[in-house]
């Protein structure tokens, strides 16, 4: 949309500069037809939005792309009267669209730094995981966690059999009860 929003402004910036060359008559007729359509067609847009309340803020707020081209158009005419004006807007426009492409620039240049540091800390991890210190230290916690493991689960077997051991003792005990009452 912006490449043809330029191809547009730069025919009829071309269209300004031959027709002026030829003659003033021409250049202001094709000049007010764009601005008079301009005017025509954001005189539309308003009667619509009159009927409608806008959808939101954002729609409101950010002008259609007939308002810019008349706005550029507009801006053109004026600066072919006045050159410093002409050099002013297309300063901003300058800065504008260098903003844009750098501002493209540095979230691309973000990316490529996530994805390097990703690498470089996959890189870095894998060198101190193999360092014989680290590596050695790890080791030591790994057995050290083995050692816990099997220290759990010789106790909780230990409980396991005990409980079990209390189990058959208690029915024992409860048999030679009701033996007793059944010998009464």
């Amino acid at each position: 949309m912006n490449k043809v929003l330029v191809m547009l402004l730069l025919s009829v910036l071309s269209l300004t500069l031959s027709a002026q060359e030829s003659g003033g008559s021409r250049t202001e007729r094709i000049v007010g037809g764009l601005l008079d359509f301009g005017s025509a067609v954001m005189q539309q847009r308003a009667e619509k939005k009159q009927g409608q309340q806008p959808v939101s803020p954002a729609d409101s707020q950010e002008p259609g792309t007939m308002y810019k081209l008349g706005k550029s158009v507009g801006v053109l005419v004026q600066g072919i009267t006045d050159p410093a004006y002409l050099a002013k807007q297309l300063g901003a426009v300058l800065k504008e669209t260098t903003e844009l492409t750098l501002r493209d620039y540095l979230n691309r240049y973000k990316d490529e730094g996530k994805e390097y540091a990703r690498e470089l800390a996959n890189i870095i991890t894998e060198k101190i995981v193999n360092h014989e210190k680290v590596a050695s230290v790890l080791d030591s916690i790994r057995m050290l966690c083995w050692g816990v493991v099997i220290y759990l689960t010789i106790i909780s077997i230990l409980i396991f059999a005990m409980l079990w051991r209390m189990k058959s003792i208690n029915e024992r005990v409860l048999r030679a009860i009701e033996e007793l009452k059944n010998a009464k």
